[in-house]
């Protein structure tokens, strides 16, 4: 067997999916050639380092945790439904309050500016002053 066969049969011989010759034939061009047999220890050490690395290592009070949060959750459900409830609530309330406060200001507003707008007819004398100014008068009526 010639080192090219070798190195396309090593990963199968690492995984030990060979058969028994082809597995015998392997190993005995790796004790002639230290090429073969170096590339075959790489790949047994990256295949290594992969399984080691692939292991996912759990954690003990993992279960405890989850377990307590979901004790923590039924405990603290009535008081966020309570929240749930609660803050939209508060929420219109302020929302009505705000509304009918700034209605009352616009009525008492609208109350005083009717109150100013009843002018007596002395008022409105003093505001039509065209008669009382003759010259202004004369020569708006002599425009030729």
């Amino acid at each position: 067997m010639n080192c090219q066969e070798v190195n396309n049969k090593l990963f199968s011989f690492v995984e030990k999916t060979l058969s028994v010759t082809d597995m015998q034939q392997v190993e005995e061009h790796m004790h002639k050639c230290k090429k073969c047999e170096d590339t075959y220890i790489v790949l047994k050490t990256a295949l290594n380092v992969i399984d080691t690395e692939k292991e996912i290592s759990t954690d003990p009070f993992m279960h405890t945790r989850i377990i307590q949060k979901i004790e923590n959750r039924k405990q603290n459900n009535i008081a966020y439904s309570l929240k749930r409830v609660l803050q939209p609530l508060i929420l219109g309330i302020v929302l009505v309050a705000g509304v009918s406060f700034g209605m009352g200001l616009g009525h008492i507003a609208t109350k005083t500016n009717s109150d100013m707008l009843a002018i007596s007819s002395s008022d409105i004398f003093l505001f039509n002053d065209f008669n009382q100014e003759p010259i202004e008068n004369f020569l708006l009526n002599n425009e030729e």
